[in-house]
């Protein structure tokens, strides 16, 4: 499980505590993977408990609690007799998660998610070990295959949606200004559809080229809610790839507050 965490996120967590939800007809299905970075002592209890009520959404059939870093002192492992780190923090998330009728299957504190990263249990079994080379677990050949990347940490995956440069954000907020009203959103309903299909089909070969007009125009289309719903069913399947593509670059390429459209596309 500490090995799949980086594909279940999308990057190697740092400093982070997790909420695993399982569920589905086996109980072994993951149906819900949170992360928050590692609140604070006197925040710890409203932290799980926003947690604790998201999985109530996925009717899960158990919980694993996963804190990772928090102490680099033992970094290279946890002496033989003494309790993981923050294990007041794993103590409350057990807690939470109890009250709320669901069951705890594990509590784990881990250095990191690298391959030889020492992890341990919070339980009375006190086991602990090395986390695996993710190259040489199923889960992870399998999230390989379907495409799924693994980045270093938070901020490289940050760095995807990061926005372009401050002045062409700022043209194209005064183009889109000018076009709402000159009333040119009025009729996006009617060509939306056809610029959001084009669009994809560049990202899908390859071809993407957003200068300030198609921003401005795909910005005008993806207000109109009927072309953004069908945007969110193109987002699956066959068109996923070209989808995340270009929602990414969007969010990149529009300004606020219309980037947050395909951002939510994106998200």
């Amino acid at each position: 499980l500490l090995a799949a965490l980086p594909y279940l996120i999308g990057f190697h967590p740092r400093d982070s505590l997790l909420f695993i939800a399982f569920g589905g007809s086996s109980g072994r299905r993951i149906e819900l993977t949170q992360r928050v970075d590692l609140p604070r002592a006197d925040d710890a209890g409203a932290v799980c408990g926003a947690l604790a009520a998201n999985t109530l959404r996925v009717s899960p059939a158990g919980v694993a609690v996963v804190v990772v870093g928090g102490d680099r002192a033992v970094a290279g492992g946890v002496p033989v007799g003494a309790p993981p780190p923050l294990a007041e923090l794993a103590e409350v998330a057990e807690a939470t998660l109890t009250a709320r009728g669901v069951p705890v299957q594990s509590r784990t504190w881990a250095a990191g998610t690298d391959a030889g990263a020492a992890w341990a249990c919070y339980d009375e079994c006190g086991c602990r070990g090395a986390v695996p080379d993710e190259g040489t677990t199923p889960f992870a050949a399998t999230a390989v295959a379907a495409g799924l990347v693994a980045r270093a940490d938070r901020e490289e995956l940050e760095k995807l949606v990061a926005p372009t440069t401050a002045g062409r954000l700022r043209r194209r907020a005064r183009m889109l200004t000018r076009a709402i009203d000159t009333g040119q959103d009025m009729d996006t309903g009617s060509t939306g559809h056809a610029l959001v299909e084009n669009a994809l089909a560049d990202a899908a070969a390859g071809r993407l080229c957003l200068d300030d007009a198609r921003v401005v125009a795909l910005a005008l289309a993806l207000s109109d809610l009927e072309v953004r719903d069908a945007a969110v069913a193109r987002s699956a399947g066959a068109d996923a790839d070209a989808a995340e593509h270009l929602w990414a670059a969007l969010v990149r390429e529009m300004p606020d507050p219309e980037a947050a459209e395909p951002a939510a596309l994106l998200a």
